[in-house]
């Protein structure tokens, strides 16, 4: 699997980014020698995100919805794979993003709630994006800096409640939060995970 994920990830960087391609019998070396820091990081981030998904990945990747070559949005899909990847700044969120891949995979969230959630990885820090395991059973919270950034990223909602003439800000998890904690966070656990 370890040879093959590099490989998948060589093909990906060469159908989003073609002006990096790379011959593919050179894929075993690429990560170490290739033209720059950020192509190497890239390609990286691609290996330990195809890494860690079940061992018929490849064959998932090539038979899946909108991954056929022919498809007219085939380039534009695995484009869009790759961007998203490349703006994850943190190991942590990459693990989440493979998760979620693995989710999409299995059916669990589809195609477009897919791409929604893991946008939201390139836009939140870690631990925020962690508090979600601490407030899943938790209704009508008070604000807090990280219920801020989960709502900016969709994972949160959040309401006015005014009482007695004071106004406060009360937050909620809403689905893609919900989905976001079973399917990227805790993955392993998601049978766990039942809305209320």
């Amino acid at each position: 699997m370890l040879e093959n994920a590099l490989d998948v990830a060589v093909i990906l960087a060469e159908v989003a980014l073609p002006e990096i391609a790379l011959p593919l019998n050179v894929a075993a070396v690429a990560v170490q020698t290739y033209r720059g820091y950020a192509d190497r990081v890239l390609l990286s981030k691609l290996y330990k995100v195809l890494n860690n998904q079940d061992s018929d990945f490849d064959e998932w990747l090539k038979l899946s919805e909108k991954f056929y070559k022919s498809d007219k949005n085939y380039k534009k899909t695995v484009c869009k794979l790759v961007y998203t990847i490349n703006a994850i700044n943190e190991e942590e969120l990459l693990d989440i993003y493979s998760n979620l891949l693995r989710a999409y995979k299995l059916g669990l969230i589809c195609k477009q709630r897919f791409f929604k959630l893991t946008w939201a990885l390139s836009n939140i820090y870690s631990e925020d994006l962690f508090e979600l395991k601490n407030i899943y059973k938790e209704k009508d919270m008070p604000e807090t800096c990280e219920r801020i950034a989960l709502r900016n990223v969709n994972l949160l909602d959040s309401y006015v409640r005014t009482k007695y003439g004071t106004s406060i800000s009360i937050y909620n998890m809403n689905e893609f939060g919900f989905d976001m904690l079973r399917c990227g966070i805790d993955f392993e656990n998601a049978d766990k995970y039942k809305r209320s």
